[in-house]
């Protein structure tokens, strides 16, 4: 009586770790990609300031394109090589290490301010950007498959 009644209990324990998994080991990894990306949204905040700030100091975007750097986003964190004549050196933008490829592309009189990322490492990447018009000044954020 005693064996039957602690096979039940011993099932039950199975189905409760198993329930629990299901549920607990999506969400730590929902944790950790949003974890990741406040990295792009506070480096896209400081990188949108810098380039306004040049526009309006310097009365446009020449000189600013650059990038991407790194090369390719990845699941980990890259010790990113920011060119001393790029850019980014002008802006005084650096962060180190990133999980985020970031870039300066030219856009008519503008200029994008881009960041792709690969938080899963599945190879689908995310994008962020922002579009800088002639005026010196900036559209809001606008992402596209942010957790990606």
């Amino acid at each position: 009586m005693f064996a039957v009644a602690g096979c039940g209990c011993a099932i039950l324990a199975v189905v409760v770790l198993g329930i629990a998994a299901a549920v607990g080991i999506p969400a730590v990894v929902n944790y950790v990609r949003r974890s990741k990306a406040q990295e792009v949204h506070q480096n896209m905040d400081a990188l949108t300031h810098l380039v306004v700030d040049h526009c309006q100091t310097q009365g446009g975007y020449a000189g600013l394109a650059a990038g991407p750097i790194p090369a390719a986003p990845t699941d980990r964190k890259q010790v990113a090589v920011w060119p001393a004549d790029s850019g980014f050196a002008r802006l005084g933008f650096a962060p180190n290490p990133v999980f985020y490829s970031y870039s300066l592309v030219p856009a008519g009189d503008g200029l994008e301010v881009v960041a792709e990322g690969d938080l899963d490492g599945d190879g689908q990447r995310s994008r962020y950007a922002v579009q800088c018009l002639a005026a010196c000044t900036c559209s809001p954020l606008n992402e596209t498959q942010p957790l990606e």
